[in-house]
């Protein structure tokens, strides 16, 4: 809950915060030395994004609230998510596209 409500009002620990807040000297991106700000830290560095970092966190939380939700589901339902571990493709009647690209992490 914290955490929200500071992403929220932009109050989180990022350098370029730091630095507003005289604790630090610097307000670079350890990976990229961009300006860190919120925005580039949940979305914008181009060196975590080439690593899959975004990918990674994003299939984490979906698998964790995936898992989470089977439990809720009553008898005869059946839930879809687009991961790797799904054995269950994903319907094309629900969601088509032929702009799809499987990256595949090593």
């Amino acid at each position: 809950m914290f955490f929200v409500l500071n992403a929220m009002s932009e109050c989180l620990p990022t350098n370029a915060n730091l630095v507003l807040w005289k604790k630090r000297t610097c307000d670079k991106c350890p990976h990229c030395n961009k300006r860190q700000t919120l925005l580039h830290v949940l979305n914008n560095c181009e060196i975590l994004l080439k690593l899959g970092n975004y990918n990674h966190r994003h299939n984490t939380i979906l698998n964790f609230l995936f898992h989470s939700a089977q439990t809720f589901l009553p008898t005869g339902f059946q839930l879809y998510a687009d991961l790797s571990c799904n054995s269950v493709p994903f319907p094309s009647h629900i969601f088509h596209t032929s702009l799809r690209k499987l990256s595949l992490r090593t």
